[in-house]
């Protein structure tokens, strides 16, 4: 069952994205404290595609025999993602949950991107052309977040959406090389 979930799940992290960049403006440097019109958009964005893309990964961990990365390690993450939601960002106000809020947003981001590249790099051992495509993909996607983030200064709605979409589709190119797949053809 798991096994076909890949697909729908990319679908859905990407309509989650869609949406939330036509509702939430994309230029707006908190994305979470001063947004409280947006706040059940933002938190449905966030559970919605960062559970859906930390599943789809552990799901992979697991078919490849990557052992730290099947249980443990996903809920960890998915914990430091809720307790970004959970603390507001609000510099002017409230600086303990700010540095709180900035902590856990870059403990899954950094624990997401590594995540990424140990999958990444298992997926070279099966098929080396589809894990040069994706690493090419990623790093695309990355250039793109830093000209966003060298426009604003900050990290913008715009930053992550963008890195959110490009992550989830890499990841969503993983699901052709799963054991028990036929292996990638020469497109």
């Amino acid at each position: 069952m798991l096994k076909k979930i890949y697909r729908p799940a990319y679908l859905t992290i990407l309509l989650i994205n869609l949406l939330t960049a036509l509702l939430v403006p994309l230029k707006q440097t908190n994305f979470t404290g001063q947004l409280a019109d947006y706040r059940l958009m933002i938190w449905a964005w966030a559970l919605i595609s960062g559970g859906l893309l930390l599943l789809q990964m552990a799901f992979y961990a697991e078919s490849w025999n990557i052992s730290f990365g099947r249980r443990l390690f996903p809920g960890f993450l998915f914990l430091c993602l809720l307790l970004t939601l959970l603390c507001p960002y609000a510099p002017q106000s409230n600086r303990f949950f700010t540095a709180m809020h900035l902590l856990f947003a870059l403990l899954f981001f950094l624990g997401v991107s590594g995540y990424f590249w140990i999958l990444l790099v298992r997926l070279h051992f099966y098929d080396f052309k589809q894990a040069r495509q994706i690493a090419h993909l990623y790093q695309i996607t990355c250039l793109l977040c830093t000209l966003l983030y060298l426009e604003a200064l900050s990290i913008t709605a715009s930053f992550e959406l963008l890195y959110t979409c490009g992550l989830a589709t890499c990841v969503a190119k993983m699901g052709s090389a799963l054991p028990g797949k036929a292996q990638h053809s020469t497109k």
